[in-house]
């Protein structure tokens, strides 16, 4: 099941980096991810989410499971930066193993310094059971 797929991209704009700019630069992406309902059905399927923590101009993207079930399976994290300097793409991926109890599971964590007029995109999915259980984008 595909969830949160829409795709989006984050410019930064200004005449530096700075925490400040960091720090709008984080707001304003935590606006463009869709807010989100769970019907019955999703009660029991696993969500995902990019967070991202600010620090000074670097921001730091971390791909979250959420599962109301033991799950078990394999991540993958994709973050790309576009900008005056060039173009950067960053992955990571690897297994990981989820508890029940309803806690967040952070996957990995990928650090990115963004300049002015940088553009970010991310990617996070998740396969258990040789399947496609959950995609995030931003």
């Amino acid at each position: 099941m595909e969830r949160l797929s829409r795709h989006r991209s984050a410019i930064v704009t200004g005449s530096g980096a700075s925490r400040a700019m960091a720090l709008c630069l984080a707001a304003s992406i935590a606006l463009l991810l869709p807010d989100r309902t769970l019907s019955q059905s999703d009660a029991t399927s696993p969500l995902c989410k990019i967070e991202i923590t600010p620090q000074g101009s670097v921001m730091h993207l971390t791909g979250v499971l959420l599962s109301p079930d033991p799950a078990a399976g394999h991540y993958q994290l994709s973050v790309l930066k576009q900008g005056v300097s060039g173009r950067a793409r960053n992955m990571q991926s690897g297994a990981f193993v989820a508890h029940s109890d309803g806690s967040q599971t952070p996957l990995g964590t990928i650090a990115v310094r963004l300049a002015a007029g940088d553009a970010l995109s991310a990617e996070l999915t998740i396969h258990a059971d040789d399947r496609l259980v959950c995609t995030a984008t931003l």
